[in-house]
């Protein structure tokens, strides 16, 4: 018995098999029978169809998008630190590889296709929680600044409750928390807006 498969059809099996192998978007059926556009990339695709996504599964996503600006963006990402303001997420500097072309696009590409979704499951299953020695010099800090606190707090955004502090407090905190970070983890490029 022979099957015959219109010339079209084939096409269409072909172009499917290939979006679904690179990544590009596709239409999936979502839960309860929902239409959504998928444009990430299988190997975050997989990722997000875990339970959990955790530090590992996050680590993992970071990696495939270290690797996605390697293959061709013009960036390479510095070796990730972990955040240790909101002990949840990595830091990293992009630099320019010496003899590339800058492709913003690409970089920007290799974020949504290979990190985005995973990031953003992550930060919503896990809460922060400031690294437990930078969080405990804190403390110190505000207790010889004679600023008051709780003793419950444990990230950032909780040493500031209320939208409209004081600025000299908020200055103080800084710069608590900055002579801390100095001191602890001096080789940390910058703040995460992540509070």
């Amino acid at each position: 018995m022979q099957t015959h498969i219109s010339r079209t059809a084939r096409l269409l099996v072909t172009v499917g098999i290939g979006l679904a192998l690179t990544g590009c978007s596709v239409e999936t059926e979502g839960p309860e029978g929902t239409q959504s556009r998928v444009d990430i990339s299988a190997a975050q695709q997989t990722i997000l169809e875990r339970e959990q996504i955790g530090f590992d599964e996050h680590k993992e996503a970071w990696a495939n998008y270290a690797l996605c600006l390697e293959n061709g963006t013009g960036y390479r990402a510095t070796d990730p630190v972990p955040d240790p303001i909101s002990g949840r997420r990595y830091n990293w500097n992009l630099e320019v590889v010496p003899g590339a072309t800058f492709d913003i696009d690409a970089m920007l590409e290799c974020q949504r296709s290979e990190l985005s979704s995973v990031d953003a499951a992550y930060i919503s299953q896990n809460p922060q929680q400031m690294d437990p020695v930078l969080l405990k010099r804190m403390f110190a800090g505000l207790d010889r600044a004679g600023i008051s606190y709780t003793g419950n707090e444990v990230r950032y955004g909780d040493f500031l409750p209320n939208l409209h502090e004081d600025q000299a407090r908020v200055r103080a905190i800084d710069e608590i928390l900055g002579e801390a970070m100095g001191e602890l983890f001096p080789h940390f490029a910058g703040w995460p807006a992540d509070f």
